[in-house]
């Protein structure tokens, strides 16, 4: 079969992600697709989605559209619920002109689990700062790469007193460094410690990031030292 492709593109397809990091068994699943039309005309465009699982077509279907010149257009797909335990399948987009020249294709991915345990991809987070204002599009980001697990690292107030007292604190390594006999026997470059030394962190930013990871259906996961109490403890 001769496939014909666009040399001039009217359409493209920007990217396509699920909405969750995974989905449950008998729950819906959506495909999010990004579409945009770089030229100054308008362009009617088909848009195809497949899904499969391996060399099976699960689900097609096609919608016909115009895309207005230099129009970003976002799109939702929803594919009726499986009720496979166990499940991960491809997703192939094919936008087309109205004389069916491929103009652009992408693809992605999903799973069907259970719990995120079955399938784990491991991915972390290491920065609570009170000031920090992208913690939708940093965990977003994480979500298009499949990343369905996310640890929290570094962010207790002591390793055997996991809470702060307060909204904002230091964390224990930042605490130590503090000291100058410490700074004195650190091999560290002076500049990092000078940072670890202002690493000042935030439990609303935490309780926010951990709030946006459940809502990609990612699992939360706390980092925590079972060998790093510090002397405070002993003493």
């Amino acid at each position: 079969t001769r496939v014909t492709t666009c040399k001039y593109k009217t359409g493209e397809i920007v990217d396509i992600t699920p909405s969750k990091s995974f989905f449950k068994p008998g729950e819906s699943i959506y495909i999010e697709i990004e579409l945009v039309n770089s030229s100054a005309k308008m362009a009617y465009v088909i848009l195809g989605i497949s899904v499969l699982w391996l060399d099976k077509q699960m689900h097609l279907e096609e919608c016909n559209m115009y895309l207005m010149p230099e129009e970003h257009k976002k799109l939702l797909f929803d594919f009726p619920p499986k009720r496979k335990k166990f499940l991960g399948c491809g997703v192939d987009a094919i936008l087309k002109d109205q004389n069916g020249i491929i103009l652009d294709t992408k693809s992605t991915a999903f799973d069907i689990l259970e719990d995120w345990t079955l399938a784990p991809r491991y991915g972390f987070l290491c920065d609570f700062n009170k000031s920090e204002t992208d913690t939708e599009e940093r965990i977003k980001s994480l979500k298009k790469l499949h990343i369905n697990c996310i640890q929290f690292y570094d962010w207790m107030y002591r390793h055997h007193d996991l809470i702060p007292s307060s909204e904002e604190y230091i964390d224990a390594l930042g605490e130590k460094l503090s000291d100058c006999t410490l700074r004195q026997k650190n091999s560290w470059n002076p500049r990092n410690i000078e940072i670890m030394c202002g690493r000042r962190l935030s439990i609303n930013t935490l309780r926010r990031k951990i709030k946006e990871v459940k809502r990609y259906g990612m699992g939360a996961i706390a980092y925590g030292a079972v060998y790093g109490a510090e002397e405070e403890f002993v003493k």
